[in-house]
């Protein structure tokens, strides 16, 4: 009986919601380079590009060093064909002496015809 209860409450919750489309937002914690590193991964997965890559580019701009971010940013760069900012990050990354996935290397080598 509880069960049941608390099943029906949880369908009264939701299906408004679902029912009228709404999007609910999250506020972000607008210190955490790790916040946007992780929205920009969610940003990815969508194929919103420019979104996860402004969201990379702030988790960069609060923690220089962030070794993720620059390595994310690289794979989004390289979805949008623009492998000149690849490269970049690419190296940025090596600098922070963090390694990059062999693959990846790779096949931004062959897209972009460099091998550095």
């Amino acid at each position: 009986m509880l069960r049941k209860a608390f099943l029906l409450l949880l369908v009264l919750i939701l299906i408004p919601c679902i029912s009228h489309g709404e999007t609910k937002t999250y506020s972000l914690d607008s210190n955490s380079a790790k916040a946007y590193n992780n929205r920009g991964v969610a940003w990815d997965k969508k194929g919103d590009y420019d979104r996860a890559i402004s969201d990379y580019s702030k988790a960069i701009e609060l923690n220089p060093r962030y070794a993720d971010a620059y390595n994310n940013r690289a794979v989004a760069y390289y979805f949008k064909r623009q492998h000149g900012k690849a490269w970049d990050d690419i190296h940025k990354l090596q600098n922070l002496g963090s390694k990059v996935h062999p693959g990846f290397l790779k096949a931004l080598r062959e897209a972009s015809g460099r091998q550095e």
